[in-house]
């Protein structure tokens, strides 16, 4: 995208812009470098970095799980943006990256209200989810049970899966969703849904119950924003939404995705995405 597209992409919307990168640097000095520099261009271009994190693994779908970095900035303005993208096209990160593969995104005004009224009776679902001494058998047990109430394309598969039970990380873990509707949701026939609904209105049904219980859990929307597009040429990659999903830990939201009530929602979810991307991440450390 041209500086032009840029401005007539915000000017459609609210004018204000954010760019995802996904980054594999040369090095390890230069993966510590590049948010630096990148923050050099941002103080020219009236930008800020609102969040940073390593990607550990991505969870569903492989086609990201080379990259090893995520860097989200805003703009107050989509000419702050194109401004922004000059400045780094002239510093030539390229010498210093392997790879760069950059989005613009709507950010949204505040997600505040989604959480409005949020009930917090998962409150205790972690306490009352968490197994103490589960076996290897309990883990394979939870993989099978999750596996079978996803659609294979929107869930991880078994070794991701297993993985992901593996961790043995502390600390807090942010998941990064790309979310890509469908223009009508296709419920099955046993899901016993007659009404007509566009995807994001049936993943917004998902949503009621996965929100609630991310809150409970201890967790919060770090970021959110809207029509993501690649500026890569040679790649026309765009997505609905993107969620910046923090929890406090790894065994937090596994205990949700075992849960018995988020596992009745999913078929919403399922109905509603054409495709998505989910990506397990630890924040940059003055982010965490």
């Amino acid at each position: 995208m041209s500086g032009g597209e840029i401005e007539q992409w915000a000017a459609k919307r609210l004018g204000r812009a954010a760019l995802i990168d996904f980054v594999r640097s040369t090095s390890h000095e230069a993966r510590v470098a590049y948010p630096r520099l990148l923050e050099n261009v941002l103080s020219q271009a009236d930008g800020r970095l609102v969040w940073a994190g390593s990607i550990d693994q991505q969870l569903v779908g492989h086609d990201l799980a080379h990259f090893e970095d995520i860097l989200i900035s805003e703009f107050p303005s989509a000419e702050a943006c194109g401004r922004a993208l000059a400045l780094r096209r002239g510093w030539q990160p390229e010498t210093i990256l392997n790879e760069l593969i950059s989005h613009i995104v709507q950010p949204w005004p505040s997600f505040g209200p989604m959480l409005a009224g949020v009930a917090f009776a998962a409150a205790r679902l972690l306490r009352a989810g968490r197994r103490i001494g589960r076996s290897e058998d309990d883990a394979a047990t939870d993989r099978v049970a999750l596996l079978g109430h996803m659609r294979p394309d929107l869930g991880p598969d078994e070794a991701q899966l297993a993985r992901l039970q593996a961790s043995q990380r502390e600390g807090r873990v942010v998941m990064v969703n790309l979310l890509h509707y469908l223009d009508r949701a296709q419920y099955r026939p046993d899901d016993r849904v007659t009404e007509d609904r566009s995807g994001e209105q049936a993943y917004r049904r998902y949503g009621r119950t996965a929100v609630p219980m991310i809150a409970g859990l201890g967790g919060r929307l770090r970021w959110m924003g809207s029509r993501m597009r690649c500026l890569a040429d040679d790649r026309d990659e765009r997505w609905d939404s993107v969620a910046v999903v923090q929890y406090p830990s790894r065994e937090a939201f596994r205990c949700m995705l075992e849960s018995e009530r988020y596992r009745r929602a999913t078929h919403h979810r399922d109905a509603g995405l054409a495709r998505t991307r989910l990506l397990v991440c630890t924040s940059h450390a003055e982010f965490h």
